[in-house]
């Protein structure tokens, strides 16, 4: 009996035995299972925690155009001719003074400008004043009943497409109500030409009331 019970014995730990073995490989599978899962998940995910690179930032044309000085940006021309039309150019000069508007020069307060056509009628449209290339400010002609303009400087440019033919280009020189700066000068445009006149000089009237 006594045999037999150590037999039954040595049986079951042998069992026992048997179960731990292998309840040891399955956890160690399961281990390097689970440690191979990390790896590759973490050589996977390298740089997912960093925070994506910012976009490449975006520079607003117009606010660039609006950050350039104006002396800096491109020249404006003054409008193409339309076809079959002409053109003028002209500064305009009060002679014998050192500026037409400033301390010391010719006393302008204001201007009238009138362009009349050599057959009659008057030469209607709008004088673009340029300055370093740039439109500063701008003329409408009116013969009937022409506008005073603040005095312009003889550094201003006075641009207009015209029609063809003889024109006369008047130019008064206003000291408060007085007209104490006067020229006439005629010319004849071409053809898709715009005539540059240069300087038009003014001449003092000898008015009462005038500086001079």
């Amino acid at each position: 009996m006594q045999e037999q019970d150590r037999g039954a014995q040595g049986a079951q730990i042998d069992q026992s035995r048997k179960r731990l073995r292998v309840a040891s490989t399955i956890l160690m599978i399961s281990v390097t299972i689970g440690i191979g899962d990390v790896v590759a998940n973490e050589a996977s995910c390298q740089g997912c925690g960093s925070p994506p690179p910012p976009p490449p930032q975006k520079m607003d044309a117009a606010a660039v155009d609006d950050a350039t000085p104006i002396d800096a940006r491109a020249p404006i021309d003054a409008p193409t001719l339309p076809p079959g039309s002409g053109g003028i150019e002209f500064t305009i000069e009060a002679t014998g003074v050192a500026s037409n508007c400033g301390p010391g020069g010719s006393g302008i307060t204001g201007m009238e400008i009138i362009v009349q056509r050599g057959m009659g009628g008057c030469e209607a449209g709008t004088l673009t004043e340029i300055r370093g290339g740039i439109p500063v400010g701008a003329y409408v002609v009116n013969c009937s009943s022409p506008a005073v303009s603040p005095c312009i400087e003889r550094d201003t440019t006075l641009a207009m497409a015209t029609d063809v033919g003889e024109l006369t280009i008047s130019v008064a020189g206003k000291v408060n109500a007085s007209t104490c700066w006067m020229t006439d000068v005629n010319v004849t445009i071409p053809s898709g030409t715009a005539v540059n006149l240069g300087p038009i000089a003014l001449s003092p009237t000898g008015m009462i009331g005038c500086p001079r």
